[in-house]
């Protein structure tokens, strides 16, 4: 018997594309485990993801921030808050007036928020708007970083400030300010509480489930995807 030549090596092959493979899959015990899992994941993230985001952790401090686009029904809170807590000055973050700016002198929502609180009684001279010019992406990140700016020109050194923000979005603009701010600044966050979306309704309407889970998952993309733009 000959032997096999190179050429008989080639022309014998064979190309296979597929092949048997073993693969453990789950019982029907298995798959009741699994479903039970995610249903169990599931209530935990709807009973705790408000409270997650709308979160209170304040520090000590004799300064407030405000952002400034909150509603008026939360802006009284805020005021609260300024006489309880006998803060010196609030500072009021934002930008542009999403509309209405063609009909008054007030194109920003620092300053309707200036007027309307000196309206709830606080004085002209507690209050100091911080506008920013308008901004197609990162708003709060960048009053964080214009509110930062500020800070530089002060003469009196300000170390602590409690910023207070709108329900769910509360995590995300504390986290915002510490990527500006960095250990600059010790900084507590407080969410006051919008009553169109609350822990207990929030499910209950499209506005309020829209609202939860866009800043869940804009939460997401701040601690995990976004960077700070090269100065």
């Amino acid at each position: 018997m000959g032997s096999i030549t190179p050429k008989e090596k080639v022309t014998g092959m064979k190309i296979t594309l597929w092949r048997k493979k073993a693969i453990w899959l789950p019982t029907w015990q298995g798959w009741m485990l699994l479903l039970l899992a995610c249903v169990l994941v599931a209530v935990l993230f709807v009973t705790h993801i408000f409270s997650f985001l709308a979160i209170k952790r304040s520090v000590s401090a004799q300064y407030m921030l405000v952002e400034a686009w909150m509603p008026d029904s939360v802006m009284p809170q805020a005021v609260k808050e300024f006489k309880d807590q006998h803060y010196k000055q609030i500072f009021l973050t934002g930008g542009p007036l999403d509309h209405g700016h063609y009909l008054g002198a007030w194109r920003t929502f620092p300053d309707v928020s200036n007027l309307s609180l000196q309206k709830l009684g606080i004085l002209k001279e507690a209050l100091v708007s911080l506008p920013i010019e308008e901004v197609k992406t990162d708003r709060t990140y960048q009053s964080a970083m214009h509110f930062k700016s500020w800070l530089k020109q002060q003469t009196n050194e300000i170390k602590a400030v409690n910023i207070y923000s709108v329900g769910p979005h509360a995590r995300r603009t504390h986290l915002l300010f510490k990527k500006a701010l960095g250990n600059d600044v010790k900084l507590g966050i407080v969410a006051l509480e919008n009553p169109e979306v609350t822990e207990s309704n929030w499910m209950k309407t499209s506005n309020g489930f829209r609202t939860v889970m866009g800043e869940f998952f804009s939460w997401i993309y701040a601690r995990f995807i976004f960077s700070r733009p090269s100065s």
